[in-house]
């Protein structure tokens, strides 16, 4: 019998103490960066009213939670009230991220390179 586990792709991120998890597959990744404009512009241009902190907040969950699953914002905005603070960590969150699907999406791609060609050079040698 063959019995191979699955290994999830992504990426556990821990911030204040209370721990989540990105889900880099191919799909997830996909849609992050769907999103990416939408939640960052969200973010970077909030509209100017009497409430800002209330503002701040709804961005900022919304694009939390986009990123680390529902109720992500609720989780550290119970932890650390402070909207600046999460402002701050968000941007951190995204890049690390950025930087973390760039690296995987090249290696996968490297793989996947490396897989065809051992393929080729088998079927070469089966013909040959």
């Amino acid at each position: 019998m063959l019995n191979i586990d699955i290994q999830r792709t992504g990426i556990p991120i821990k911030i204040a103490g209370i721990e989540f998890f990105f889900d880099a597959s191919l799909e997830s990744v996909e849609n992050y960066h769907l999103q990416y404009d939408e939640i960052i512009k969200s973010i970077e241009e909030l509209p100017e009213t009497e409430n800002v902190l209330e503002d701040t907040k709804k961005a900022l969950e919304k694009s939390f939670d986009a990123v680390l699953g529902n109720g992500a914002f609720k989780k550290l905005y119970k932890k650390v009230p402070d909207v600046i603070a999460l402002r701050t960590v968000f941007f951190e969150v995204v890049r690390g991220i950025d930087e973390y699907t760039e690296s995987f999406l090249q290696k996968y791609q490297n793989e996947s390179e490396e897989l065809l060609a051992l393929y080729r050079d088998k079927q070469a040698n089966f013909r040959g």
